[in-house]
């Protein structure tokens, strides 16, 4: 990922600018005031670079914010659950090999896209706290932690005495 800049609001500055939306609008996206078009989240996968893994369910979780009947928001949350099953294929892998998790956990994961956010956040340098997430991406810091304990539980982050990053197992997700 391209170095962030310091001040707290750089990397949501320059995910703003890759989008071409304003600053604003990407905060309201990120506190899900508001949703990302399917381009912009196209976009956001290049300019976080993605896996091609990583970026199709990335896709789907935004097609899923954006679904407004319940037969089809159904229909899109079997989908991204038959991911989490597939990710233990080598071939397809999205999560880490060795992270088991509940049926209830991979669901709560799968509809909560500001988990993804978070995670992808921990594997940058310059973010390693819940203070440093939740200013850089203007969340409120409750819900930052909340989300770095359900991670950290999980196995798909882990707390280190600089701050949160990656669990063991990075998979894809750190290039």
């Amino acid at each position: 990922m391209k170095q962030q800049s310091k001040g707290g609001r750089g990397l949501f500055r320059e995910m703003a600018e890759h989008l071409r939306i304003s600053s604003v609008l990407m905060s309201q996206i990120v506190n899900g005031n508001r949703q990302l078009g399917e381009d912009q989240a196209f976009e956001l996968c290049r300019y976080l670079q993605l896996s091609e893994n990583e970026a199709e369910y990335f896709l789907l979780l935004a097609h899923r914010e954006r679904a407004h009947m319940h037969t089809y928001q159904k229909h899109l949350d079997e989908k991204i659950n038959k991911m989490f099953l597939d990710a233990n294929q080598p071939k397809n892998k999205v999560l880490p090999s060795d992270i088991v998790m509940s049926e209830k956990a991979k669901s709560h994961l799968a509809s909560n896209i500001e988990y993804s956010l978070i995670r992808l956040a921990c594997s940058l340098p310059s973010i390693r706290t819940a203070d440093e997430i939740a200013d850089r991406f203007q969340l409120p810091r409750q819900e930052v932690v909340q989300a770095l304990e359900f991670l950290t539980e999980n196995g798909l982050c882990v707390q280190t005495p600089e701050g949160y990053e990656l669990g063991p197992d990075q998979g894809t997700y750190r290039k």
